[in-house]
């Protein structure tokens, strides 16, 4: 018993995923917490759902992506794919970068690489106008006819007018 004879309980997951649902985001992560801290998979999984949303929070990708791994550890399966997901991001952020840098030092293969990925709004936001200013410029430097040919083709699948590609 409490000091004013209430009943002291320990907090559990249902109390953490209902404070959740009340959008109580400090109280379900002061819940949430300790039982995750304690080896509980489910509440490591969803402290790690809080962080990357930024319930209650600013978003933290790396503290959610140690939340998920130790939900992963302890056999949840939405965490383990969840933690593929923010790796295949990562890994997607950095081959884009590269992508911008080798496009920007004039290399046709990364631009028309770039530009399939605008062209599909595939891991940027859809944008037929760059897509389109990428085949342009990459049809005005290169030389190889296999390229020239493919960046012909797709302006021709924009609806572009005119022949870029010569």
């Amino acid at each position: 018993m409490g000091a004013f004879g209430e009943t002291l309980h320990a907090q559990t997951l249902g109390d953490g995923i209902a404070a959740f649902s009340l959008q109580d985001y400090e109280q379900a992560h002061a819940i949430f917490l300790p039982l995750a801290e304690n080896g509980d998979a489910e509440a490591a999984f969803r402290l790690g759902r809080m962080l990357e949303s930024g319930y209650g929070t600013a978003p933290d990708q790396e503290a959610a992506k140690g939340w998920y791994e130790k939900a992963a550890n302890a056999g949840h399966e939405l965490a383990r794919q969840k933690l593929s997901d923010l790796e295949g991001l990562q890994g997607q952020e950095a081959n884009l970068k590269i992508l911008e840098m080798e496009a920007a030092k004039g290399s046709p293969r990364a631009m028309i690489a770039l530009a399939r990925l605008y062209a599909a709004g595939n891991a940027v936001p859809l944008d037929k106008k760059k897509a389109h200013e990428l085949l342009v410029e990459m049809c005005s430097i290169t030389t190889s006819k296999a390229m020239i040919d493919y960046g012909r083709e797709s302006l021709t699948r924009m609806d572009y007018e005119g022949d870029a590609c010569r």
